[in-house]
């Protein structure tokens, strides 16, 4: 038996990533980019009218957000 998380028991070593990049830092600290980038992660590639849908944000801020 071992001692991890379920959540750590699926996830592959190379999805951990370190950010050293105070930009990055910034733009991950934004609520809306970190449920983009987890609707990206979960379903792939999609446009912004499908990423809107399902977070329930205007097209434009997904938009915005992605830039």
């Amino acid at each position: 038996m071992t001692d991890v998380t379920p959540n750590e028991a699926r996830m592959p070593e190379d999805a951990a990533v370190t950010v050293t990049n105070a930009d990055t830092l910034r733009a991950m600290a934004s609520p809306i980019r970190m449920r983009i980038l987890g609707t990206l992660r979960v379903n792939g590639e999609q446009t912004v009218g499908s990423i809107s849908e399902q977070l329930g944000e205007a097209p434009g801020a997904i938009s915005y957000h992605l830039g």
